[in-house]
């Protein structure tokens, strides 16, 4: 696999600030000889956790998946397109390119901390930090900020890399359940994502909750279906399984009844219950 060209305009040496180029099997610092392999043309500045489970690829699009997905490609969607047509665009814990499809037509990097075959660049930031300061137009942090043990770190290394006017899109859900264990951190409030920009220079432009009771019930019933009643008996199963269809069909019946997905700033929300947040963070 070749490497990303657009790659190479966002990274420096971390060691004496000078310039990578490919050298075979490997990118070299022009100023200082550091090098740092490639495996299929992806550069590996820190090796993979060990305690990860590789994901597995799948079919990602604006109307499949949970309703927390399915927000999270409009939210996306909305911001993506307002960015300049040449922005360059750092897509960071981009996985098996799950929104790889909304940034084909710019020029975007994908970074990760495994090497998947979508992947570009090979990086833990927290760890490392080999991207140029004020580089990339735009950065893209999917349900990735759950997942990092030092948030605070990362959001200063990502700070750094964004040019004056440069825009951060974070998506991170909040009421879900433990997922990709055991790398799975922390939840955080709208509270806590205002002062994470506001420690790194960074203004909220933006910031929604997510909302739609109905899906977090059905995530309730979920839980009892597929993991707390495989551990009962038979017979509790047997009586329990039939008083959750009775709930489900209520809930059925209840639902257009309700307020359906929505978002909305959550300083303004009554519901203290989002299913995640978005936010728009400006440079």
């Amino acid at each position: 696999m070749a490497t990303n060209p657009e790659m190479l305009k966002i990274l420096v040496c971390d060691q004496c600030g000078g310039d990578y180029q490919v050298a075979g099997e490997q990118l070299v610092c022009q100023s200082c000889g550091q090098m740092v392999p490639l495996q299929d043309g992806k550069p590996l500045f820190t090796a993979p956790p060990e305690q990860i489970v590789p994901t597995e690829k799948r079919d990602r699009a604006p109307d499949k998946g949970t309703v927390w997905r399915r927000e999270n490609w409009r939210f996306l969607t909305e911001e993506i397109v307002r960015l300049p047509a040449n922005s360059l665009v750092l897509d960071v814990g981009s996985g098996r390119g799950d929104f790889a499809t909304l940034l084909a037509d710019m020029r975007h990097v994908a970074l990760e901390v495994y090497p998947y075959p979508e992947t570009d660049l090979v990086c833990d930031l927290t760890q490392r930090n080999p991207l140029r300061p004020e580089s990339v137009d735009a950065i893209v942090l999917a349900n990735v900020l759950e997942h990092v043990y030092d948030g605070p770190a990362l959001m200063a290394q990502l700070a750094q890399a964004m040019k004056p006017g440069a825009a951060l899109l974070v998506a991170i859900p909040f009421l879900l359940k433990v997922h990709q264990a055991p790398v799975d951190y922390v939840r955080l409030t709208h509270f806590a994502l205002e002062r994470l920009g506001e420690e790194n220079g960074l203004a909220v432009e933006r910031i929604e909750g997510v909302y739609d009771a109905a899906a977090l019930v059905t995530e309730s019933l979920n839980n009892i279906r597929w993991w707390v009643l495989p551990q009962q008996s038979r017979l509790v199963r047997l009586m329990s399984r039939g008083l959750l269809a009775l709930q489900t069909a209520l809930l059925a019946l209840m639902r257009p009844l309700l307020p359906g997905t929505h978002s909305a700033n959550p300083h303004e929300e009554s519901s203290p219950a989002p299913l995640g947040y978005h936010v728009v963070y400006r440079k």
